[in-house]
């Protein structure tokens, strides 16, 4: 089992959707609107979960989360609105 905070750690269902977020284009601070908290809050997650993936940014952490199934279907593939 992997101790969260440890590269590898899976992620929990709110911070999938933080990186979601991320993957899609979304800044901290439409992010923060969106979830009606503060920008610094957000980045403060965001944060973390490079931390749990072992990533050094955004940019990287989406490409091993998506690496690792943990961001839209099984193919790694987001579900884009039309």
């Amino acid at each position: 089992m992997t101790r969260p905070g440890t590269p590898g750690a899976p992620l929990g269902a709110e911070q999938q959707q933080l990186l979601s977020w991320t993957a899609d284009g979304k800044t901290a601070r439409q992010i923060a609107t969106m979830r009606c908290c503060s920008e610094y809050t957000v980045r403060w997650h965001l944060t973390r979960i490079y931390r749990q993936l072992g990533a050094r940014n955004a940019a990287h952490a989406v490409h091993l989360a998506h690496g690792l199934g943990l961001l839209g279907g099984a193919d790694g593939t987001t579900e884009r609105a039309a």
